[in-house]
């Protein structure tokens, strides 16, 4: 467990995310994390396309700009506020911050419609490993 979990981040990892990676089938590497604090947030399998295409560039109503890639989950993130529909992205999809469970710094978006969902990962906050 050593390539993907170091003893400090092992202890401080959420335990129902720890038991994931640790019981978990898939590849122990290509697990996401938060390039802040090094906590897990997801794993590369998990990418999907939306709209065809895994990665956007999107700007916001402030004339910020965010890339960001799309995976069908990512447990390591806590999300806050209300599901809005306002300035979104994609059409039928309303959204809410994602946040790194670690450290709580700005991860992306949940975008979600009826019993659909995805996660924005904004590219420049996560790194594989």
């Amino acid at each position: 467990m050593s390539d993907v979990l170091d003893d400090t981040r092992s202890k401080t990892l959420d335990p129902d995310l720890k038991d994931l990676i640790e019981t978990n089938d898939r590849s122990k590497k290509g697990y996401i994390f938060c390039i802040a604090c090094e906590h897990v947030i997801g794993h590369v399998n998990d990418r999907v396309d939306i709209m065809g295409a895994h990665e956007h560039s999107m700007t916001n109503p402030y004339g910020v700009t965010h890339t960001f890639g799309c995976y069908s989950e990512a447990p390591g993130v806590d999300l806050f506020g209300e599901p809005t529909a306002a300035d979104t992205w994609f059409p039928g999809f309303s959204w809410r911050l994602a946040c790194c469970e670690g450290c709580g710094q700005h991860m992306g978006w949940m975008f979600e419609r009826n019993n659909e969902s995805f996660c924005g990962l904004i590219v420049s906050q996560i790194r594989a490993g």
